[in-house]
């Protein structure tokens, strides 16, 4: 009797075939997924590069329309009301420069103009993935802000201890050119208090003053915006508008933020541990903090307007 061996049907795989080709796919894949989350947070670095340079001809644009001045940090008048504020940040000031639609009247009430408002996507890094914050409930929109200025005072006129910013700002003040303005500081010019009071008529003031670009001894060395990672730096909005220092560029712990919970990425993570900086002069450098500065905790070499610190 013969005995027949049973044959393997013509373009099937058998068992240790198909273990072999599962087995050859996932280390492909475990080769190429790192690439390719290395090449897209290139391209996200790229695009925030990008948005900077563009920002960054609108600041001159603005120098070039106001007497040299660079846009404060933010000038808050006042809040009286969820619905009603009175306050203006860098991002407004250059609004019409960077695709903004909203007049001047909708720029000083922001939480108002939400709901009018369209996203610049200039405004925000990709690799930013802050969430709603609480303090913007919807359904009004969230609109990112991923950049700030860095601080020269606070609004009250003070340094990040607590002592007295120098004043008036000068080419040997060591600090940065984002001033921040509320009628409270010690510096606040009482000239605006009767036209400037807030109300719609009024919301302009127009005596405070402003740090000039040809008050810089180092443009080229000098921060003008940089990277802000924070749940609650929204366009049109005073918070966070402006980063204390190099330690400064993503928020720690936990957001407040509508649920779930929400967690920033260790800085180390964004952009390989490199932040993209706006320089006075309109260039735009990649860089470790540690590059920028001697002091990640201070307002020192490209963080202040002070040449050789």
């Amino acid at each position: 009797m013969k005995t027949f061996t049973r044959k393997p049907k013509a373009g099937a795989f058998t068992l240790v075939e198909l273990l072999v080709v599962i087995a050859i796919i996932a280390i492909l894949a475990a080769l190429i997924f790192p690439s390719l989350s290395t090449a897209k947070k290139k391209a996200n670095a790229t695009v925030c590069l990008n948005n900077l340079k563009q920002m960054g001809i609108a600041m001159n644009l603005y120098l070039s329309e106001n007497n040299d001045k660079l846009p404060y940090a933010a000038l808050e008048m006042f809040e009286a009301t969820t619905s009603a504020t009175r306050e203006m940040t860098w991002d407004s000031l250059i609004h019409r420069y960077i695709g903004g639609t909203l007049t001047e009247e909708q720029l000083w009430n922001p939480r108002a103009s939400l709901p009018l408002a369209k996203e610049l996507k200039v405004l925000k890094c990709p690799s930013d993935m802050s969430p709603r914050p609480a303090v913007i409930a919807p359904p009004l929109p969230v609109y990112r802000r991923s950049y700030a200025m860095p601080r020269y005072m606070s609004s009250e006129g003070t340094l990040d201890d607590g002592s007295p910013a120098p004043w008036p700002p000068s080419a040997d003040s060591q600090t940065g050119v984002g001033l921040n303005w509320y009628p409270t500081s010690p510096f606040w010019n009482e000239a605006d208090n009767k036209i400037g009071d807030g109300t719609p008529a009024n919301p302009r003031p127009s005596h405070q003053l402003a740090i000039k670009g040809n008050m810089i001894p180092e443009p080229a060395g000098t921060i003008l915006l940089t990277e802000r990672i924070h749940v609650e730096n929204v366009m049109m909005f005073a918070n966070r508008q402006d980063i204390r220092n190099g330690e400064d560029h993503v928020a720690t712990g936990p957001g407040t933020v509508h649920a779930p919970p929400y967690f920033y990425p260790p800085a180390d993570k964004h952009h390989g541990g490199r932040f993209n900086y706006l320089m006075v002069d309109g260039h735009v450098e990649l860089l470790l903090p540690s590059k920028t500065t001697s002091d990640l905790g201070l307002r020192r070499g490209m963080w202040s307007i002070k040449a050789g610190d």
